[in-house]
């Protein structure tokens, strides 16, 4: 299990890679829409490990791992699976 401090670095450094790709889509598509919200919950968790400051609802559950975002997960297999064992850790910290 990973210190909270070194989960919040990856959390930042996937958001930011996230940030990047997310840049190659159109705005107004799903894909667009998928990473922007990613891109704010892995920060906002980030920002929780760090701060305790906690993350809101709406930030909680994965957009790219949702049914509406399950296209892009299958697009971008690595990268879903790195989202999915960020999560992961995340809810599991302290357990």
């Amino acid at each position: 299990m990973l210190a909270d401090r070194e989960l919040a670095q990856q959390g930042m450094e996937l958001a930011a890679e996230l940030n990047e790709i997310q840049n190659r889509y159109h705005e107004k598509s799903d894909s667009y829409d998928v990473l922007y919200y990613e891109v704010l919950s892995l920060r906002a968790k980030s920002q929780d490990l760090l701060e305790g400051c906690g993350v809101e609802e709406n930030l909680a559950q994965s957009a790219m791992l949702s049914a509406w975002g399950s296209k892009l997960a299958k697009a971008l297999p690595d990268l879903a699976n790195r989202v999915s064992r960020f999560h992961a850790e995340y809810a599991n910290r302290g357990k």
